[in-house]
């Protein structure tokens, strides 16, 4: 069904890569990612974000573990998917808002949702002495 539903409506966008998408395709997925993001910020169309999430999940979930997997980090890798879904739902960034394609968005804010562990706050600059900053 969300196949079908993926192909109705790059059809109906004349989007080009209509025939040929290729879900594996790395650039192909980042710019039929953005377009959805695009349409679903335009028409807050609930379908485009169902195939957005659909599309995605595997990808931003491959970012996500990769950035979890750093020493004292808290949050799972599908809290942070959950987190950085919300965030577009809620706030959807324009494409001409948001450079670097629609994966480069999502791990910038996933990213911004990572708290330092205690030990990177605090830890004492060798030049300055451990309590610089403060």
């Amino acid at each position: 069904m969300l196949h079908e539903l993926l192909h109705r409506v790059l059809v109906e966008e004349r989007w080009p890569c209509a025939a040929s998408f290729d879900p594996d395709d790395d650039a192909q997925l980042d710019d039929v990612a953005r377009r959805l993001l695009d349409r679903y910020a335009a028409r807050r169309d609930a379908e485009a974000f169902a195939l957005l999430m659909h599309l995605t999940r595997g990808r931003l979930l491959d970012i996500a573990t990769r950035l979890a997997a750093r020493p004292g980090r808290e949050l799972t890798p599908a809290s942070l998917v959950e987190a950085a879904l919300r965030r577009f739902f809620n706030d959807p960034p324009r494409s001409a808002e948001a450079p670097g394609g629609f994966f480069a968005v999502a791990r910038r804010q996933m990213e911004g949702l990572i708290v330092p562990a205690p030990e990177e706050l605090w830890r004492p600059n060798p030049q300055h002495g451990p309590y610089e900053g403060l």
